[in-house]
């Protein structure tokens, strides 16, 4: 989700809605408060257009919908419950930052014929986007981007990464190995599901032949809680997939029930019941207890 953030409301309409991204793919304040009360300028309906514009999003965002909301976006509030809404959904926030000197704002303004704020209102956009550079970060946003001026924010350009976990249109074949007891086949490939690294002697070369089997398109890789501590301790902190802890924590330890036993072993869902298959020369008729 990107959440662009300027004292002057032309801007994203302009330079980002408008230039970059698809009509449906853009929430403006502006369209959501037209939409509620039949007037984009008026104030007094703000609060029932943001309750909109949330509800949207998040629907969006709960199938996979790149979203951007276009608001000025500078007090601290107004962005807390979009970056909360985004933890909802376990998606990684984006803040774009329009960073326009205070005299082109007042311009601009003065040449509206729609809606002209006024120079207080413009002003203390200004200051209230200034104070929040330092702190959208502390804030929950993953990453933020700050395009200053005009020129710059003119030249700006987006990439779309898809998240980590999104393989659409990756259709296969796919040859899903536990253990490294691969195979070729023509036209095939392999994911390999963790404990890629271990005790074993060579952890630098299995890392670098399935590092080149990825970016080859030979193969997928899915790291667990082996991979998770070898990354961590060479980066020196913490590393998430798509896109949140929670989603991490499902991943690597499974569904946890918050129970614990005698030896404070961790109790999983019985999901695994359901399952026909197994690591190793076992029966199918085995007896699972779910414990950590």
């Amino acid at each position: 989700m990107l959440v662009r953030a300027g004292a002057c409301e032309w801007l994203g309409k302009v330079h980002i809605a408008g230039a970059h991204f698809l009509p449906f793919e853009v929430l403006s304040s502006d369209f959501f408060r037209g939409l509620v009360s039949n007037d984009e300028s008026d104030q007094s309906a703000k609060k029932a257009a943001f309750e909109s514009l949330n509800f949207v999003a998040g629907r969006r965002l709960d199938v996979g919908l790149l979203t951007v909301v276009d608001a000025t976006n500078v007090r601290p509030d107004a962005r807390r419950e979009l970056v909360q809404l985004a933890r909802d959904q376990d998606i990684l926030p984006v803040a774009v930052v329009l960073d326009v000197p205070e005299e082109v704002c007042l311009r601009r303004d003065e040449l509206r014929d729609d809606r002209i704020l006024g120079t207080t209102v413009i002003r203390r956009r200004h200051d209230q986007l200034r104070h929040s550079l330092k702190s959208l970060r502390r804030e929950g946003f993953r990453t933020v981007h700050v395009f200053r001026g005009e020129v710059e924010i003119a030249a700006a350009s987006f990439r779309r990464d898809p998240l980590l976990d999104d393989f659409t249109g990756d259709d296969g074949p796919l040859d899903v190995i536990g253990d490294v007891d691969a195979s070729h086949a023509q036209g095939r490939r392999a994911v390999f599901v963790g404990d890629l690294v271990n005790r074993g002697p060579d952890i630098p070369g299995v890392l670098r032949l399935l590092m080149g089997m990825v970016r080859g398109s030979h193969a997928r890789a899915v790291p667990v809680n082996r991979e998770d501590k070898l990354v961590r301790a060479l980066k020196g902190r913490k590393v998430r997939g798509r896109p949140s802890p929670r989603v991490q924590s499902f991943a690597v330890y499974g569904d946890m029930t918050g129970e614990t036993d005698h030896m404070a072993r961790r109790f999983r869902y019985a999901w695994v019941w359901a399952t026909g298959g197994c690591h190793g020369p076992l029966g199918t008729r085995q007896r699972w207890r779910p414990n950590g």
